[in-house]
């Protein structure tokens, strides 16, 4: 008879079981708050990457495709990697007849302009690279490209960093670190 009498004790959880499961999930939810701004700062790095990834195929297949701008037939698509000021923009454009071949200029047509967060940084103060129309190989700087190119994106906050790389004929790759 002494079992049924303490039954109702046994179908409930003490208060060391209470608190044991409280510890837990207060564990776990540190665990996972603090990696929480490490992943929105990698999320970010990924986005921006695959942007610029983005943009530099646009101006890849725009020349390969001999694009015209407005009433200009340019003789290659390009993006002009600039910091400035404290940000990192780039520009998408189309390379003009007119002036420096394979150089962005005040001359040639602007199609987009994007800047980056002030959380990410590259490699480099200013980088042209030109796609030219007839399909040869890449111009970075207004030389040909000869060897793997790398642009390399950092977040300052995580230090996590990204890199693309682009060939000379235009193979362009991402790669993390």
């Amino acid at each position: 008879m002494m079992i049924f009498k303490n039954k109702k004790y046994k179908d409930s959880f003490t208060l060391i079981e209470l608190l044991m499961i409280a510890g837990i999930f207060i564990l776990l939810s540190a665990l996972f708050l603090a990696n929480y701004d490490t992943m929105q700062w990698q999320a970010n790095l990924d986005a921006q990457t695959q942007k610029i990834v983005s943009v530099l195929k646009q101006a890849q297949a725009m020349s390969l495709t001999g694009q015209k701008f407005g009433d200009i037939k340019p003789i290659g698509y390009g993006v002009w990697f600039k910091y400035e000021g404290g940000v990192d923009y780039y520009i998408l454009f189309a390379d003009s007849p007119i002036g420096t071949p394979n150089l962005f200029e005040a001359n040639d047509p602007i199609i987009q302009t994007f800047s980056l967060p002030q959380s990410i940084t590259l490699n480099a103060n200013e980088i042209n690279l030109v796609f030219p129309v007839l399909g040869e190989k890449i111009y970075k700087d207004g030389s040909l490209l000869d060897n793997a190119f790398t642009l390399k994106l950092t977040h300052l906050k995580s230090t996590n960093s990204k890199e693309i790389k682009i060939n000379p004929y235009g193979r362009i790759e991402i790669s993390s670190q």
